[in-house]
């Protein structure tokens, strides 16, 4: 299932507000917009119109965002610019156009004055909007950006003086969008941790029951849906539906929809299929030509379970026209789910066009797990046909992409480390600053302290007894801070030697594939640069001496000591002296000295011998004392 659908959601509660949408609505506004003179209010009423329209009609809405921004221009109305383009950029990420949608959103943070709370509201609605587009195109450092200026911006509200309903919104949704990050690295302790945040935010604020509050228990479903705990995430949906989204019947629609998925891997089909029928109903209610052309698309697979091909034929022809009148790309899943179904039924031709359409469309959307099943089950027609040429063709492309996500996911372990330390070191941080501050507050007592003994000297012993408290009180503090830098050097440290052994064990698995290529029949001399270079970054000294500095800031003397008590000890022997001093695993340390298990055995017994250990002795606990 995609966790996209959720984002979705979470944008659309808080940056357009459509919770009262309705044709009435609409259509009273579009006729105060049609008698209204060009000034600012007329401006307003476009901005309501690009709200009511945006996810139903996103063409139409940003037809009238463009409109706004050219009548902003005329009468000189800044705000009304920022909205515009918030707008354009919000329709655009509807469409599915990511990139055009972060320019507009971009043009608007520049443009934005920064001068009133509603200036503040639009800044927080575009930094949620930027957060939410980062995330679908998978840009992590992009996504964490975005949402940390949203959550800074939070955190020195008391500087303005807006308390508002949309900002809360606003803030319990970018802790949504962080959780549901973190969700998508398979980090479901910290999704969970960002998801009771958000829910904390409403229930503090007195929206516990809101609307937006639903989106994020929500969320909390889909955490549970992921880890296989169907019934748990039957019982929050449930939850949402009957207390949090009767007034909403899109955010009915979107958990319904979410709901079916659940009853489809529970084989409750039959109840998938009611679920997903009612969630047409709603969607034709609201309108939503795409929540619908969604939900079409999501009735395949359980009449194909079913044994009803013609009613999956239809779910797909209705999901398939939508999509067309809307002018938006048809999803790729969508295609293999109805080519997989015409080769199944021995319907090749049929089978191979949509695989064609699949592969196009993972292409457009850059996915490559989606083009690695499509070519592997078009290899498997071509196979049925006795193609075998286009049949081996198709598996080695099919294997080439299986091998690329292989080093994705390797990348994006590397990437997580990096982004759970960043998270760590900047709570660290934190609490070093919050220690700093309260000495610089006892400091400024004791100054205070000082001229009053000059002024009161009857008060000496009394203020003396005093001084003396408050200097063991700062002698304190200094103390813990310095141990909090200890513990957050020691963290580094540590993250640093498992992020190095990480990298070269990653490096070593990709040398180890270019081996296996640079061998085959296919070789080519760019696998010969590409072992160079991994070699290379493998025995890079830059990454050794930044551990060496770390090292030494907190194991100070170490090395001094060391030679100083074994004299015969290389240099080479104290790198490895420094791993087994931080008890890291033979693996670990082989990984960072890039050499084998083996060698690690060897290197220890060599270093036995210089150290003229016992046998009893244990070579840990004696680097470990030192």
């Amino acid at each position: 299932m995609n966790i996209k659908i959720s984002i979705i959601s979470i944008l659309f509660f808080f940056s357009l507000n459509l919770f009262s949408q309705n044709d009435k609505k609409l259509d009273s506004l579009l006729q105060v917009y049609s008698i209204e003179k060009v000034d600012t209010t007329k401006i307003k009423t476009m901005r309501e119109i690009v709200k009511l329209q945006v996810l139903v009609k996103p063409k139409m809405a940003e037809k009238y965002a463009k409109e706004m921004i050219a009548l902003s221009k005329k009468n000189n109305y800044k705000r009304g610019l920022v909205s515009g383009y918030n707008g354009v950029g919000t329709s655009f990420y509807y469409q599915g156009l990511l990139d055009s949608a972060i320019v507009n959103v971009k043009k608007a943070i520049l443009l934005n004055t920064k001068n009133t709370d509603e200036d503040f509201l639009l800044l927080s609605g575009s930094n949620l909007l930027l957060t939410a587009t980062y995330f679908a195109k998978n840009e992590f450092d992009s996504t964490f950006h975005y949402a940390n200026k949203n959550i800074d911006l939070y955190d020195t509200r008391d500087s303005w003086s807006t308390k508002q309903k949309e900002m809360i919104e606003s803030m319990g949704a970018t802790y949504n969008l962080l959780g549901m990050f973190y969700f998508s690295l398979s980090k479901y302790d910290l999704a969970l941790k960002y998801q009771l945040k958000s829910l904390k935010i409403f229930n503090e604020n007195g929206q516990g029951l809101s609307t937006s509050a639903g989106v994020t228990k929500n969320s909390l479903a889909l955490i549970e849906l992921r880890l296989k705990n169907y019934k748990q995430a039957i019982i929050y949906f449930n939850d949402v539906i009957l207390n949090h989204s009767q007034k909403n019947p899109y955010l009915t629609t979107t958990l319904m929809n979410n709901r079916a998925q659940a009853y489809i891997r529970l084989d409750e089909v039959d109840r998938a299929l009611a679920d997903l029928k009612k969630c047409i109903s709603l969607a034709k209610e609201i309108d939503s030509k795409i929540l619908e052309a969604r939900v079409w698309a999501a009735t395949i697979s359980p009449y194909i379970t079913l044994g009803k091909g013609k009613e999956a034929l239809k779910s797909f022809k209705m999901s398939l026209k939508l999509y067309k009148n809307l002018n938006m790309e048809v999803p790729c899943e969508t295609y293999i789910l109805i080519a997989n179904y015409y080769r199944v039924n021995k319907q090749f031709d049929n089978a191979l066009y949509y695989y064609n359409k699949a592969i196009n469309s993972s292409e457009l959307q850059h996915s490559l797990d989606n083009s690695c099943t499509t070519y592997y089950n078009r290899h498997l027609v071509y196979k049925e046909l006795k193609n075998y040429k286009k049949s081996l063709e198709d598996y080695t492309v099919a294997m080439k992409l299986n091998d690329s996500i292989f080093t994705k996911t390797q990348s994006q372990q590397i990437e997580e480390l990096k982004i759970s330390y960043e998270t760590e070191k900047k709570e660290q941080k934190i609490q070093i600053q919050n220690k700093e501050i309260d000495i610089l507050k006892i400091e400024e007592k004791m100054n205070s302290m000082q001229r009053l003994l000059l002024a009161f000297g009857l008060l000496i012993a009394l203020i003396g007894v005093y001084a003396f408290y408050q200097r063991n009180k700062i002698n304190k503090i200094a103390k813990e801070k310095a141990e909090n830098n200890l513990k957050f050097k020691t963290k580094e440290l540590t993250t640093h030697a498992l992020h190095l052994a990480k990298k070269n064990e990653v490096l070593n698995d990709i040398k180890q594939k270019a081996e296996v290529f640079k061998s085959g029949d296919n070789y080519t001399p760019g696998y010969q640069t590409l072992i160079q270079t991994i070699n290379f970054d493998i025995q890079d000294d830059n990454s050794w001496e930044t551990f060496s500095k770390y090292f030494e800031e907190v194991h100070t003397d170490f090395n001094a000591k060391s030679q100083k008590q074994f004299p015969n000890i290389t240099s080479n022997d104290l790198r490895l002296m420094r791993l087994m001093k931080m008890n890291l695993s033979s693996k670990e340390i082989a990984n960072i000295l890039s050499i084998s298990p083996d060698g690690i055995k060897k290197s220890r017994q060599r270093l036995r011998k210089k150290m003229n250990l016992e046998p009893s002795d244990s070579l840990e606990k004696v680097i470990i004392s030192i």
